[in-house]
C-alpha cells in the first residue's frame, strides 16, 4: 500500500506514528509513505529559521508527538518517545543540535539547557524536537515500511479509480490514500483587507495582512514610527516581541516578580486597538509538578 501524507507539521508526524504503530502490528502488506511539504520537516509554522522572540502558547511538558497511555485509540502504542521537555534534558540532545549546523546553533543549545517543564518554549526549538521526533521514527521502523520525505509543493491531487495521484511542480506519483494534515494556511485578501493596502499605501505606510509572524519582515518599520496593530491577540505578542526584543530591548524580572523593559531606542510607537477594548485574558498558572533537580 503506498500512502501519501500532506504535510510535515506536528498532524503529519503524528499522523505517520500511528502508521508505523500500525503497521508493526501486521506484517502481511508491506507499506511506502510518502510525506511531502514545501518546509522541512517541521513544515511552515514550526520552521527553525524564524526569530527566537516567538515563543509556544503551552508549557513544555505538555508538548508531545508521541502517543501515551493516556490516549484511548485503536490499536497499541508502539511508537513512544519524550516531550518536548523530557527531549530537552536528553544527554544526547545537544549532541543531536550540533550534528545539524543549524545556524542558531548557540541559542537552540542554551534554550534546551535551560528549559523547564513548565517554560514556554521558542516556537523554532519545537522545529528542531519535530526534526529529532521524525529521524527516531525512522529508527523505529518495521521491516515491512518505508519512509520518504520530498520537500515540494503539491500542485493537484487527483482522484483516481482506484487510489490518487499527487503532483508538483517536478513529479508525480500514485497513491492508494491521501492524509491532508495541512494546517495553517495562507488566505487572498479580502476586500476589506484591499482597501486597508490601498488606503496605507495613499498616505505613505503600509499594510500588513494575516500572515504568520515569523513569516513578516518588519525592516521597513523605523524606530518611533507609529504602527498600529488592529487586534490584540496572539500574533499581537508576537509582533510586540519582534518590535521590542527583537531590536534590542530587554526584560527584566525584578525581585517583587515585575517585569521592567529597557528600550534600545531602536522600537517604534505601538499602538493596538480591538473590538474588546482589551487584551485578552491570560492563561492560568500552570501547577503541573516543577522538575526540582
Amino acid at each position: 500500500m503506498d500512502i501519501t501524507i500532506i504535510g510535515a507539521g506536528p498532524r503529519g508526524l503524528m499522523t505517520l506514528g500511528r502508521l508505523i504503530a500500525w503497521q508493526t502490528q501486521q506484517t502481511n502488506e508491506p507499506i511506502a509513505v510518502t510525506v511531502v511539504d514545501a518546509y522541512p520537516i517541521g513544515g511552515h509554522v514550526w520552521r527553525t529559521d524564524q526569530p527566537n522572540e516567538l515563543i509556544m502558547n503551552t508549557p513544555a511538558q505538555q508538548i508531545t508527538l508521541y502517543a501515551d497511555d493516556s490516549v484511548k485509540m485503536a490499536g497499541e502504542n508502539t511508537v513512544t518517545g519524550p516531550n518536548l521537555s523530557e527531549w530537552s534534558d536528553r544527554a544526547e540532545t545537544a549532541a543531536y543540535i550540533r550534528q545539524q549546523h543549524y545556524p542558531q546553533e548557540a541559542f537552540f543549545l542554551a534554550q534546551t539547557a535551560a528549559l523547564q517543564p513548565n517554560d514556554y518554549a521558542p516556537r523554532n526549538l519545537y522545529g528542531v524536537y519535530m526534526q529529532w521526533v521524525f529521524d527516531d521514527m525512522m529508527h523505529q521502523l518495521p521491516a515491512n515500511m518505508t519512509v520518504s520525505f520530498i520537500q515540494a509543493t503539491v500542485d493537484n491531487v487527483t482522484p483516481k479509480n482506484p487510489g490518487y495521484t499527487v503532483t508538483t511542480s517536478e513529479q508525480s506519483w500514485t497513491a492508494d490514500q491521501v492524509a491532508l494534515t495541512i494546517g495553517h494556511y495562507v488566505m487572498r485578501p479580502t476586500e476589506e483587507e484591499q482597501k486597508f493596502s490601498a488606503t496605507a499605501a495613499a498616505n505613505g505606510g503600509f499594510y500588513l495582512p494575516p500572515i504568520l509572524p515569523g513569516d513578516t519582515d518588519l525592516s521597513a518599520v523605523a524606530a518611533h514610527q507609529p504602527v498600529l496593530m488592529r487586534g490584540v491577540g496572539l500574533s499581537f505578542y508576537d509582533y510586540v516581541s519582534m518590535l521590542t526584543e527583537g531590536r534590542g530591548g530587554v526584560f527584566n524580572r525584578q525581585a517583587d516578580g515585575h517585569l521592567t523593559y529597557e528600550p534600545s531606542g531602536q522600537e517604534p510607537h505601538i499602538i493596538a486597538g480591538s473590538r474588546r477594548g482589551f487584551p485578552y485574558y491570560p492563561k492560568g498558572y500552570n501547577k503541573s509538578i516543577r522538575r526540582t533537580n
